[in-house]
């Protein structure tokens, strides 16, 4: 098993706000790479947490069975209120179980947090 993450740095967000961020799931058999092929297997998940990335907890999990796409999808999440803090962490963690020749493509772009004043 793996995981592959992008974290940010702690954010104030104590009045909310917006995760937001565009996610593509490769579908199965587009992989250039024949060594690899796609995996059914895999999560994509959203999480937070408020001390500094020592515990987390997850906001939405994107399933890479139901997600595969050949399109960038724009996906919008409310900043939960139990993540509105001074100092709250965000991250996106592709977690995998890795079988012999398998692997999940993911791709994100556009990832940000907006908070509110």
């Amino acid at each position: 098993a793996g995981v592959r993450e992008a974290v940010t740095q702690d954010l104030d967000v104590q009045y909310g706000g917006t995760v937001t961020f565009m996610l593509r799931i490769a579908p199965l058999g587009s992989d250039a790479n024949t060594a690899c092929a796609t995996s059914y297997q895999g999560i994509v998940l959203v999480q937070y947490s408020t001390d500094h990335g020592a515990a987390w907890t997850t906001i939405a999990q994107y399933d890479a069975a139901l997600y595969r796409q050949k399109r960038f999808k724009s996906i919008t999440l409310k900043i939960p209120i139990q993540a509105q803090t001074m100092s709250t962490r965000f991250r996106w963690a592709q977690v995998c179980t890795l079988l012999k020749n398998y692997c999940m493509s993911t791709s994100l772009r556009q990832m940000g947090v907006t908070g509110e004043f």
